[in-house]
């Protein structure tokens, strides 16, 4: 709830709390103009009422010590708006999975991967971000079709090169992904092959994943 702090927006993720630092994060922002963070930090995001300050509720710094004084009380909204993670057209829905990079080794760097779904008709999109000194990054992918009906996913390997320092030409590792929620009976669907992701050249993959 409302992961916080001065200049938080601009932190990196090794400073802040990021879809890496667990199994699926789930962030609720309600003041992202003050000592919030504005941008998404989970797998999942909700930014209440646009994520600033709340109906009712005061906006000046030191509001939150007067109401543990009992200075200000005031009855909260019965009502606020939650914003989701759905598609961009309607009628909005979206299935959502949790997709997984394993890196064969660990990396100084941070990593970046792209990765798409394609099925017959829709392609889907977001972006897997692994911290330095850590092995695997996570992240949540709304996409139109069932997992299941996913005929395949691409993966782009997006190296941070600077005009001091190249990074490296490719990565190794292992990718999954599973249909959320996960259950008892839901497991992660692997590709059985390691791939090697070349910088900034699209990898293509057939998706096998069984339909629950």
């Amino acid at each position: 709830l409302d992961p916080a702090g001065p200049k938080y927006t601009r932190a990196s993720p090794e400073e802040r709390l990021d879809p890496g630092d667990a199994l699926f994060v789930e962030a609720i922002h309600t003041d992202a103009d003050s000592f919030g963070i504005r941008i998404p930090v989970g797998h999942i995001d909700y930014f209440v009422n646009g994520g600033k300050d709340q109906p009712g509720c005061p906006r000046f710094i030191s509001a939150g010590v007067l109401e543990q004084a009992v200075v200000n009380m005031r009855r909260l909204p019965m009502e606020v708006n939650a914003y989701l993670m759905t598609s961009s057209s309607a009628p909005f829905c979206v299935h959502h999975s949790l997709v997984e990079f394993r890196l064969q080794k660990i990396r100084n760097v941070i990593t970046s991967i792209e990765i798409t779904f394609f099925s017959n008709s829709t392609k889907d999109t977001t972006k897997i971000t692994i911290p330095k000194q850590e092995e695997v990054g996570r992240r949540l992918l709304a996409h139109r079709a069932p997992l299941c009906q996913t005929n395949s996913v691409t993966l782009k390997y997006l190296p941070k090169n600077r005009f001091w320092r190249k990074d490296e030409s490719h990565i190794i590792g292992k990718f999954c992904a599973a249909p959320l929620p996960l259950g008892n009976n839901r497991t992660m669907f692997c590709l059985p092959q390691i791939l090697t992701l070349y910088d900034n050249t699209e990898l293509s993959l057939q998706l096998s994943a069984a339909c629950a």
